[in-house]
């Protein structure tokens, strides 16, 4: 299965855009297709990269890891979303700071830069002090607009909070994520500085650069890898469970990230049109979008660095996770851009994944016949059309109908009933809007 998608990764890496790699999918009833690719890196005595080999998943850390641990904490009402950072760091005021909140970390509007080069103020090896000089910095640190005027993808946002994190759970990140979180889902091929922890073979590292073993992201090094918006390791089937965590709380059926908390960060509620995030995750743009063309707007995941990617399709039950290390090689942005929209395409067609369909599969298959009340009025009409186009048996109720919009229900074949009454509804349809 998937054999033209396998095709692409192998055709990539043989054009030198990453030296090894790791793709898995997944639909509703479990993994669907996994493989492992290449080597660890482009020498020749690399070792080859196999199903726990573990990738430098760059800026997925920042859903994987500091938004689940933003999730838990305001499940268990240690925080609010809507909290200014103030709050938690009563010196963040000033020239409108003050009234930067955790959403707008989380989503991207709180006004900070997109990155800087706080490394350089960061030399040696105590990162204990780094990671303090660190705090004191982005504290200090200027916005550049207004809070949620604008939306700039803010690595320096997610730096904040991961310290927010650590303040009120008085554990550094990486322990409270593997404690409170990883631990309790029983994945153990996702982790903080895999080098000092459960890893026991350098082997297992694939390098994310040219010249050493270190994490690409310069910030995290300098502070020990250990950081909010990067520094985080893992494998294809570890990134996916995670993913399919969150998609069992939009389904009401996770103990550690319920219902009510996972909508508040799948679903986009803030100001910002047309806006490329939700609190913690990317949203796939539509027709430029590195997930392809045929992914659903409800879909969330996000994209690394180094040559990472994870999305989860809730419309289609499909979640596709794949792990590269496109930065130890020569391939630039653009080249991976390209090579991951042609390889989401062509998963999303091969699984046969390409019409938009309905929210949820499962209601869809219950939910046949639907009657709309006042069908007549232009709105009203057009959802009766497009449903009909769905293939949902459509009928509908008004109190005066008349052209053209009664031409056009004509000519779809929805039945009108007139005037408003309770026998319109018999026999009973499934849903009535």
């Amino acid at each position: 299965m998937l054999e033209k998608s396998n095709a692409i990764v192998i055709e990539a890496l043989a054009q030198g855009l990453f030296s090894g790699a790791q793709l898995s999918v997944s639909d509703n009833r479990g993994r669907i297709f996994s493989a492992a690719y290449g080597k660890t890196s482009f020498t020749a005595e690399a070792a080859t990269v196999n199903e726990n080999s573990l990738f430098d998943l760059a800026s997925l850390t920042k859903p994987l890891a500091t938004a689940a641990a933003c999730a838990l904490l305001a499940d268990a009402g240690e925080i609010n979303l809507d909290n200014p950072l103030c709050r938690f760091f009563a010196r963040y005021k000033g020239s409108g700071r003050e009234n930067v909140t955790l959403k707008m970390l989380l989503n991207h509007t709180s006004g900070l830069p997109a990155w800087k080069p706080f490394y350089e103020q960061l030399p040696g090896t105590d990162f204990d002090a780094n990671r303090g000089r660190l705090l004191e910095m982005l504290l200090d640190e200027p916005l550049e607009n207004p809070p949620e005027t604008i939306e700039t993808y803010s690595d320096p946002g997610f730096m904040l909070l991961a310290y927010a994190v650590e303040k009120i759970t008085q554990m550094r990140l990486d322990a409270f994520v593997e404690k409170e979180f990883f631990s309790k889902l029983g994945i153990y091929g996702i982790l903080y500085r895999p080098l000092n922890s459960r890893t026991d073979s350098e082997n297992r590292i694939v390098h994310s650069r040219s010249e050493d073993r270190r994490i690409n992201d310069d910030n995290a090094a300098a502070v020990g890898g250990v950081c909010g918006h990067a520094g985080l390791y893992g494998t294809a089937a570890a990134v996916e469970s995670v993913l399919w965590e969150w998609r069992r709380g939009l389904a009401g059926e996770s103990d550690l990230l319920p219902y009510n908390t996972v909508v508040e960060f799948w679903h986009p509620f803030h100001k910002l049109p047309r806006a490329a995030h939700v609190p913690g995750w990317d949203r796939p743009v539509w027709k430029i979008s590195q997930a392809g063309r045929h992914i659903s707007p409800h879909a969330i995941g996000h994209l690394g660095f180094t040559g990472t990617s994870c999305w989860i399709d809730p419309d289609h039950e499909l979640s596709v996770v794949f792990l590269s290390n496109r930065t130890a090689g020569s391939c630039g942005t653009d080249e991976m851009a390209a090579f991951r929209r042609r390889l989401h395409n062509c998963i999303f067609e091969e699984c046969g994944a390409t019409s938009r369909g309905p929210y949820r599969r499962a209601a869809a298959e219950k939910a046949r016949r639907i009657h709309l009340s006042a069908v007549a009025g232009t709105a009203m009409g057009s959802l009766a059309g497009l449903l009909k186009e769905a293939g949902f048996q459509v009928s509908g109720s008004d109190e005066q109908v008349y052209p053209p919009m009664s031409d056009q229900l004509a000519q779809q074949g929805i039945e009108v009933r007139t005037p408003f009454a309770a026998e319109n509804l018999n026999p009973p349809p499934d849903v009535v809007v």
